[in-house]
């Protein structure tokens, strides 16, 4: 399954992410009717910062679903055939026990609603609405093996090249 990465290096910080999950998830209207309805629509990601890195987090969808496991209405299951963890709102008690137990904090509460909110790779997409709205490709669509893989490589790389510069 690919997962959703984020290139902490190539990102602007413009929220172009967040306000397209939101608007992705605005139940069939655009901006300016999402802007203007109350409740607003609520993004399915997080943005975490501190003060000179920022960074969006978003459900990893993991295989051993936490959130699975403490999800006392079985609202939140996993999709045999794509991998994802969702939540069905329809049976969501709002009890908040998902939001407790995830290792990521990415499961947000739609207060409102009393239902718990997080990402759903928006289906009937070809890609997530956040990937697509990125203007510099930060956000990406990418298996987790080849991910690791060129993270390897990367590293490799500058620890040898460190290493040939201590040598000198």
């Amino acid at each position: 399954m690919e997962e959703i990465w984020v290139d902490r290096e190539k990102c602007l910080h413009c929220l172009s992410c967040v306000l397209s999950c939101a608007v992705a998830h605005a139940e069939g209207c655009g901006l300016p009717e999402a802007i203007g309805r109350s409740p607003g629509p609520k993004p399915r990601l997080f943005t975490v910062h501190d003060a000179d890195r920022f960074f969006i987090l978003m459900c990893r969808h993991c295989e051993n679903a936490p959130c699975v496991e403490a999800c006392m209405a079985a609202a939140i299951t996993r999709d045999v055939s794509s991998g994802l963890v969702n939540v069905d709102t329809e049976r969501c008690v709002g009890c908040w026990m998902c939001v407790m137990v995830c290792p990521f904090e990415v499961i947000g509460q739609d207060k409102e609603r009393q239902v718990s909110v997080k990402c759903d790779r928006c289906p009937g997409r070809d890609r997530p609405a956040c990937v697509e709205a990125c203007p510099m490709g930060a956000l990406f669509l990418r298996d987790a093996g080849k991910q690791s893989e060129i993270i390897r490589e990367r590293y490799a790389a500058q620890y040898a090249g460190a290493e040939r510069g201590a040598g000198r």
